[in-house]
């Protein structure tokens, strides 16, 4: 009964339909392991930083990806910071959210040529130890996001590199998929905005 007043405030106060809304609600709490009061909260911050209509689709990407972000060890939080970093940085649907989709099932699954990318780049030590379970991701990506910056740096094309790590989706992202590394977190004036709301 309290989820359900929970739930029917925040659609009120979004102006997402009830069923998506509890469609998230469920993803963020019992999925990405949030509190009702956090995914409530969640849903109003994307609402405010985001508008209307881009904060529900934020919402829809959220449920829809839960299970991967879940799997990848990441949070609620997590998945918010992905919803605004990606359209602070102008990337557009959900090319972000199934970007780290890509990279979580690419952990245990590179091709041979993948693999043989990652190697040549002095980057497979990192899948090798996400394997093992000896890293958690959000770790692994931001020493993986260290060293692809230092391989762009030196003038290197990082577009194998990425495509091997986020498949077509990150790709597509072009230049911006080097900030899919710490797209996980808000920093900086995003950060401030987050916690001020």
């Amino acid at each position: 009964e309290r989820m359900t007043a929970i739930i029917q405030s925040s659609s009120q106060a979004t102006g997402v339909e009830f069923d998506k809304m509890t469609d998230y609600m469920i993803a963020a709490t019992k999925t990405l392991k949030g509190t009702a009061h956090e995914a409530a909260a969640t849903a109003g911050v994307l609402n405010r930083m985001l508008g209307q209509e881009r904060g529900a689709e934020s919402l829809e990407w959220i449920q829809e990806y839960s299970v991967q972000f879940r799997k990848l060890g990441l949070d609620l939080e997590a998945a918010a910071a992905v919803a605004i970093n990606s359209r602070a940085l102008g990337i557009y649907q959900d090319k972000a959210f199934d970007a780290f989709k890509e990279f979580g099932l690419k952990i245990n699954d590179l091709s041979t040529s993948e693999e043989k990318v990652l190697r040549d780049a002095n980057l497979f030590k990192y899948f090798e130890q996400l394997r093992k379970g000896s890293v958690p991701v959000s770790e692994a990506l931001s020493k993986i996001g260290a060293d692809v910056k230092k391989l762009s740096d030196e003038g290197k094309d990082i577009t194998p590199v990425i495509k091997a790590m986020f498949g077509a989706a990150g790709e597509d992202m072009g230049a911006a998929a080097v900030k899919l590394f710490e797209m996980t977190k808000l920093t900086g004036s995003l950060k401030e905005s987050y916690l001020s709301l």
